[in-house]
């Protein structure tokens, strides 16, 4: 398996701060590929290893992507009903190995990995940590979250005093790992005005029962629905309402008006039977407070209506993030995911302004490198950071300087995907339609008949096409790239390149001649174009009906 770029870039930084530092935290949002970064991280780190989560789902995921990238080492699980300290790498759950004396059991550790590590501020993780560190004092901590900016202001200094990297969300949107959002702000007569002047908790976050009485009314609510019918009616909808009762309001008005819609709160029993209807059923909106906010994934939903205000950025992220991942058209068959309509009824995003998770600065400090001091506690942190996870500072606007943004224009982004693959991309007919990349053990193609829709495809030997992606062309790019990741390796990547300078073999020109490409006179041809020719043209009866039936 090869890496994503950014991916690699990652590990590489951690394990330089956890030399440095003997602790670290890595902040990459929903689509980033966490799990796999903290996988690769730990086969360059060996030893005795803990990944510690808090959910079943994680520790479920994490255990079975581990393997992809580390297949020789053993696993056990502590949670879910075992408590197996046996595994070179050992899976925990948080609220396990904090109850009855299962810390003492722990074995001393090389490496502590903790996922959705803004939870490390919790009692159960600070003590987690320190056995962890009575056992073995040079046992390195890494984090890994898509929050590292807690909306409480509370750092997480007392674990990690660095930060190796932040991806932001708005570059895996440009690589095409997840679909772009389009934001819709409702202006509600009066209603802005009250909902900024909600009072606030302790914790800095609005009042939602404050919110609830000037929300929850049947004038807003219908507008919610009106304006949801009009803009996003036949997409699948994530609501995330302030309180339970508005919830119930909300979810009470689309059932009326025949919309087939459930509520999902931290004790509903059935919870896991309403998701997967959601998901895979005729199950069309599904209305919250918090529960689908964190460690949530649905790629079929493409509407998020936030019916609250959001005092913390972070907080409004994670809930748009839960629509913006892409589609796997094997497991969501006839589903075409291009983008995520986002309907903002509680002002967040006039609070926030954008998605960015980026601060302003100026010019001067983008000369000083990818890292900048932060003036709280002196930690050097990622110099598009805007509030620093370990203190909690946040960075003021800064007068005249200038917005960075990791935003470029399709083309761009496209030269880009294609630098940074370790396969060349071949455009067959040289009309950018079809575009072949091809490795030892798979091939792809991503091909459009009307440029506007565009499918992936990829195969492996011995094997059926696989439908990779749907939709828009640099989701498809970024889906056929990492389906050869996923199955070649940097030796494969290495000797395909080679081929690039090497003339096509006797072998390959006889075979192309079979399927009717005269190649003789073809004196710019080389082996790896003449490997990608074939693929296509062998699979040409395959491929044809697949991209013409998203053509119309």
């Amino acid at each position: 398996m090869i890496l994503r770029s950014y991916q690699s870039e990652l590990v590489t930084k951690a394990l330089g701060a956890l030399s440095e530092y003997n602790n670290t935290l890595a902040i990459a949002p929903t689509g980033a590929g966490k799990t796999i970064m903290m996988s690769a991280l730990l086969k360059e780190i060996q030893g005795r290893q803990m990944i510690l989560a808090h959910r079943e789902e994680l520790v479920e995921q994490n255990r079975k992507k581990f393997h992809l990238i580390n297949p020789e080492r053993t696993s056990s699980i502590t949670g879910l009903g075992t408590k197996d300290f046996s595994g070179d790498t050992i899976f925990g759950m948080a609220q396990t190995l904090g109850r009855n004396g299962n810390m003492d059991k722990m074995p001393a550790l090389d490496v502590l990995v903790v996922d959705e590590a803004h939870h490390t501020r919790a009692d159960t993780y600070q003590r987690i940590i320190e056995a962890a560190r009575n056992k073995n004092p040079d046992c390195l901590i890494a984090g890994f979250t898509a929050t590292g900016a807690r909306g409480d202001k509370k750092g997480l200094k007392p674990t990690f005093d660095n930060v190796c990297d932040l991806i932001t969300l708005q570059k895996l949107i440009d690589l095409g790992f997840l679909v772009p959002a389009r934001t819709f702000i409702a202006t509600l007569p009066g209603l802005a005005d009250e909902i900024r002047n909600v009072k606030k908790t302790s914790g800095g976050d609005y009042d939602l029962s404050e919110v609830e009485t000037l929300m929850d009314t049947k004038p807003v609510n219908e507008a919610v629905f009106r304006e949801w019918k009009n803009i996003a009616g036949d997409r699948k909808t994530i609501v995330f309402a302030s309180t339970i009762r508005h919830a119930q309001d909300i979810c009470y008005l689309f059932q009326s008006n025949g919309i087939k819609t459930e509520c999902v709160f931290g004790e509903t029993e059935n919870r896991s039977e309403i998701l997967k209807r959601f998901e895979f059923g005729d199950l069309q909106v599904i209305c919250n407070v918090a529960v689908l906010m964190e460690g949530y994934d649905c790629p079929p939903a493409s509407c998020i209506i936030l019916l609250r205000p959001c005092s913390f950025k972070s907080t409004m992220i994670q809930m748009i993030g839960r629509g913006l991942r892409t589609i796997d058209p094997e497991v969501h068959s006839g589903i075409i995911k291009r983008d995520c309509i986002v309907l903002d009824f509680g002002e967040s995003l006039r609070i926030h302004g954008d998605l960015d998770q980026g601060v302003r600065f100026n010019d001067q400090e983008l000369m000083e490198g990818d890292k900048k001091e932060c003036p709280g506690c002196q930690t050097m942190i990622p110099v598009q950071t805007y509030e620093c996870p370990v203190c909690g500072y946040e960075y003021p606007v800064l007068q005249g300087g200038k917005e960075e943004k990791e935003t470029a224009d399709v083309v761009m982004m496209e030269v880009d995907l294609f630098k940074r693959s370790p396969f060349k991309w071949v455009d067959i007919f040289g009309g950018g339609k079809v575009l072949v990349a091809s490795g030892f053990n798979c091939w792809v193609v991503t091909a459009s008949a009307n440029g506007n829709d565009w499918i992936a495809l990829g195969k492996k030997k011995e094997e059926k096409i696989r439908r990779l992606s749907v939709g828009a062309k640099i989701q498809s790019l970024a889906a056929a790239d990492d389906y050869l990741r996923m199955h070649e390796d940097t030796e494969a990547a290495t000797k395909s390149k080679r081929w690039l300078k090497d003339q096509p073999s006797f072998r390959q020109l006889e075979l192309l001649q079979q399927v009717g490409y005269d190649a003789r006179n073809d004196f710019n041809l080389r082996k790896y174009e003449a490997s990608c020719l074939l693929n296509f043209l062998w699979n040409k009866k395959y491929i044809e009906p697949e991209v013409f039936k998203y053509a119309y």
